[in-house]
C-alpha cells in the first residue's frame, strides 16, 4: 500500500513537475491544468496557468469566480489529465510499476474527497481517496 505521495514516489502528486498540454496551451504541472478548468474567462485561466508554482495555482482556482459545469465535471476532469500526465512513458512505467499497491494520497490538510487526511481533526473519518482510485483506473488500462 502506497499511502503518500512524496519522495520516491512523489511522481504521483498533481503538484510534481509533469508538463502537459490542454487544449493548445502549456501547463507545468496537472495542478496548474485542474485549476485552470475552472476559470471562466481567459485572465484567470492565464493567471492559474503561469502561476508560478503549483500551491500559488491552486490558491488562483479557488479565490476565481468557477465555471458553473466545473463541480459536476471536475472527476472527469481529473481523469482525462491523469491520462495525460501518465501518458508519458517514463511516468507511466513508474505509475505501472506500483503493481496491484492500494494508493492512497495520504494527507494532513483536510482533503477527504480526492485523499484521505490523516490529521487530529479528521479522527476516524476514511477519505473517499478519490485521487487514489483515478490513479490505479489509469495504471490497469492498456
Amino acid at each position: 500500500m502506497i499511502t503518500s505521495f512524496h519522495l520516491e514516489t512523489g511522481y504521483l502528486s498533481n503538484f510534481s513537475p509533469s508538463p502537459l498540454r490542454v487544449n493548445g496551451l502549456s501547463f507545468d504541472t496537472l495542478e496548474h491544468a485542474y485549476q485552470a478548468y475552472k476559470a471562466t474567462n481567459s485572465e484567470d485561466r492565464e493567471s492559474i496557468r503561469t502561476s508560478p508554482t503549483p500551491g500559488i495555482a491552486k490558491r488562483r482556482g479557488r479565490s476565481i469566480k468557477q465555471n458553473p459545469t466545473f463541480q459536476g465535471r471536475k472527476v472527469d476532469i481529473m481523469l482525462s489529465l491523469l491520462r495525460k500526465k501518465f501518458s508519458d512513458p517514463t511516468l507511466r512505467a513508474k505509475l505501472t510499476s506500483t503493481g496491484s499497491e492500494e494508493l492512497i494520497e495520504g494527507n494532513k490538510w483536510h482533503d477527504n474527497f480526492w485523499g484521505n487526511c490523516h490529521c487530529p481533526q479528521c479522527g476516524k473519518i476514511t477519505g473517499e481517496n478519490k485521487l487514489g482510485k483515478l490513479l490505479m483506473q489509469v495504471r490497469g488500462e492498456p
